[in-house]
């Protein structure tokens, strides 16, 4: 939503403030500006002053303006951010950005790949910054909807030379998200105090705004009663007036919402019914109102007139975030759930709709529950797993007491959706309640395996496998499942006879239950297990894999994907080609399925091209794998990408960041038991010693790897030949 350019009344006493911003605005191609301060100071109009500046001098602008009631509306901010300038860039994005963009602002519908829409995002400024540079500025950061605050801090995070700035401004009091807190420390904020107006700013401002002119006591009462607040200042001032008792009758109310509910008094009744809409909406588009609000331009305009309400760019919104929150605040909560009610009926989004049930609905009622938890899963598709994860709960808060199966389900929803939002605290409290409260069960089974997602000490994750095997015991598709799971984790512990018994009784369940993804994975761990083990690769056991996973198309991950670890055994063999061919169809695949194990997948893609003489390949691999796992939020994977990191940076020359890399892989996962990374970490380490000529060192790393995982372990066999030339 366009920001209208401050008039020159509304900065009075703001000459600090302002030549800060022109100082920040002239010397910065990059960093942040965050201008801080109470509700009311003045921190709007400090905003659109530095809007106006950065359009004076050439800038292409994206802003927006967050409303507490459009926190819950997933990509609200960035559709209005990037807005029409998507439209001049968007032709020159890859196919799976266009995609995800366009789906996740409701331009077309799809299933929208967060990683995809994040880069997507990076794209769009990127391509603008290359033209001219680029203001983003966010007035109330504090009210970001989580999706969109995501998306955003990814981008800024990874922007490297390109002339992007962002002024934003916090509410004090209220935290920034956390990812765009994050974020804007990453590229270098600089905060700016926004302070009380002094006595003769705020008489300035009464005088211009009300043509009040006050006699002294009566502007020093004002002053002190409104502490330097402008805002409140006016209000007071414009309550004075109206009084007519002078300066020792002033009306002080003791809240905002006394304040707002005394210059809403003088409003027609069907006007305030009409503000209440409008609060609970944030910044309807006026189409919207119109079937909100019937003869709805007749309604608000003595709002309007009164300068309580402001149309900006075919949207109508309050003239101020207070106004908002004492609209909504000062009504009962009956009339909030009717209001509610109706607009469940007549907004056309469904996820609007969704949050508008949700907060009209007070008790169980199953139906409601069944709407929202539909809306969460289009929420999920539509690349915000935060607003699902939300509905989610609703939907879970509002299920019946009665209806077991359905409060654990969505339970088991939730924890799901808040894991893909990053929030695995969140998750895991959530999981580890529903384990306590549940029987054996599948159910208790699904969380106990989610949880294996989440905890990253091995020990922890098998006992937990275990009890979930108890929990499905005789239902041969759902052992199956838990036995494969079983097996990666015995894998990844370097427990690999372990790994072989599970993989086998996972592939006689799944035989017995007729599941032919299970047992294609079931297989594919098997031969994993057996060349890690120091077996020559069981090959018909892995074409066996290969022709079942082709049967079932795309539904097995790509994590668990039989190819994917034919790929590995074959880089294993030294059989390059054949590697190369496989893990490219896997990652092209990733790229489409929207998995994040493309992380992964990318490691063994690394070390194919590094051992086929390509530098530079195996490091672009590492370094798009590196951002995938920082996104992802996994410890394990993030190690595994660095032990990755290591060889490639060892190879390259980048022998300090090499020896970090394996040093901190080896740091985070030897305490948590994946002895599979660890080998990796100290293999890359010994060949990174061998290379700068530390022979000495390279056999001290590289003697013990051999001597616990034997020589037909991958890591070891790579690493053999490099401990006979350190001796």
């Amino acid at each position: 939503m366009a920001t209208a350019p401050p008039t020159t009344d509304a900065l009075v006493g703001r000459d600090a403030e302002l030549e800060s911003i022109r100082a920040f605005l002239t010397r910065s191609t990059a960093g942040a500006l965050l201008l801080e301060g109470e509700a009311g100071i003045g921190k709007t109009m400090l905003v659109a002053a530095a809007v106006a500046d950065a359009t004076e001098r050439g800038w292409q602008v994206l802003e927006c303006r967050p409303a507490a009631a459009e926190a819950q509306l997933p990509f609200a901010a960035l559709a209005d951010a990037l807005g029409d300038a998507v439209d001049e860039v968007i032709p020159a994005l890859p196919a799976p950005q266009r995609t995800a963009l366009l789906g996740a602002l409701r331009r077309i519908e799809a299933d929208v790949d967060r990683l995809a829409l994040s880069s997507g995002a990076l794209g769009v400024l990127r391509a603008l910054a290359e033209y001219r540079p680029v203001i983003l500025a966010i007035d109330d950061a504090q009210w970001l909807d989580a999706p969109s605050a995501n998306v955003l801090a990814f981008a800024l995070r990874r922007l490297t030379d390109e002339p992007v700035v962002v002024v934003a401004s916090r509410r004090e009091g209220e935290a920034l998200p956390p990812a765009v807190e994050a974020a804007l420390t990453a590229i270098g904020v600089e905060r700016l105090p926004v302070p009380p107006l002094s006595l003769g700013a705020i008489g300035r401002i009464i005088r211009s705004r009300l043509g009040l002119s006050l006699h002294r006591p009566a502007l020093i009462r004002i002053h002190e009663a409104s502490r330097g607040n402008p805002f409140f200042a006016l209000e007071l001032a414009a309550a004075a007036a109206t009084a007519g008792d002078g300066a020792g009758a002033l009306p002080v109310p003791e809240t905002v919402r006394e304040l707002v509910q005394r210059r809403l008094a003088a409003l027609p009744k069907d006007a305030r019914g009409g503000l209440l809409v409008v609060a609970a909406l944030g910044h309807p588009a006026t189409d919207v109102l119109a079937h909100a609000v019937e003869d709805w331009q007749r309604v608000v305009a003595p709002a309007l007139d009164a300068g309580i309400l402001e149309v900006r760019s075919g949207r109508i919104g309050f003239a101020h975030p207070l106004l908002a929150s004492g609209v909504y605040g000062g009504a009962a909560e009956h009339e909030r759930r009717a209001v509610h009610d109706m607009l469940a009926r007549v907004v056309p989004d469904p996820e609007q709709r969704a949050w508008h049930l949700a907060h009209a609905t007070a008790r169980a009622d199953e139906d409601v529950a069944t709407t929202l938890e539909r809306a969460a899963a289009g929420a999920a598709v539509r690349g915000a797993p935060e607003t699902a994860a939300e509905l989610a709960e609703h939907a879970h808060r509002l299920t019946p007491r009665e209806h077991l199966d359905e409060r654990a389900s969505r339970a088991l929803q939730t924890a799901t959706y808040a894991w893909a939002a990053g929030d695995a605290t969140r998750s895991r409290g959530i999981l580890v309640d529903l384990i306590g409260t549940l029987g054996p069960s599948p159910a208790r089974a699904a969380a106990r395996q989610l949880l294996v997602k989440i905890v990253d000490d091995i020990a922890e994750t098998i006992d937990l496998l275990g009890d979930a095997l108890d929990d499905v015991a005789g239902n041969a598709a759902a052992e199956a499942s838990v036995l494969n799971l079983l097996a990666r984790q015995r894998t990844w512990a370097g427990d690999f006879r372990g790994a072989i018994r599970e993989a086998e009784t996972a592939a006689r369940r799944a035989a017995e239950s007729g599941s032919t993804a299970e047992l294609a994975v079931a297989l594919a761990r098997e031969a994993q297990a057996r060349v890690c083990s120091g077996e020559r690769t069981p090959h018909k056991l892995l074409d066996r894999a290969i022709a079942l996973e082709r049967q079932v198309g795309d539904s097995i991950p790509v994590g668990d994907s039989p190819t994917r670890i034919r790929a590995l055994c074959a880089l294993w063999d030294d059989d390059l080609e054949t590697a190369w061919e496989l893990a490219t169809a896997v990652d092209r695949r990733a790229q489409t399925a929207s998995e994040s194990w493309r992380a992964i997948v990318l490691t063994t893609l690394a070390e194919i091209e590094l051992r086929r003489g390509s530098v530079a390949n195996a490091t672009a691999a590492v370094e798009t794998a590196s951002e995938i796992a920082g996104y992802w939020g996994v410890v394990h994977a993030e190690a595994a990408v660095l032990a990755a990191a290591a060889l490639v940076d060892a190879a390259a020359g980048r022998v300090e960041k090499a020896r970090q890399a394996a040093t901190r892989a080896a740091a985070l996962m030897r305490p948590a038991g994946y002895d599979m990374i660890v080998r990796s970490a100290e293999r890359s380490l010994g060949f990174l010693e061998l290379s700068v000529g530390e022979p000495a060192a390279a056999h001290g790393v590289l003697e013990p790897l051999l001597a616990r995982s034997g020589i037909g372990h991958p890591a070891a066999a790579a690493a053999a030949p490099d401990d006979v030339e350190a001796l």
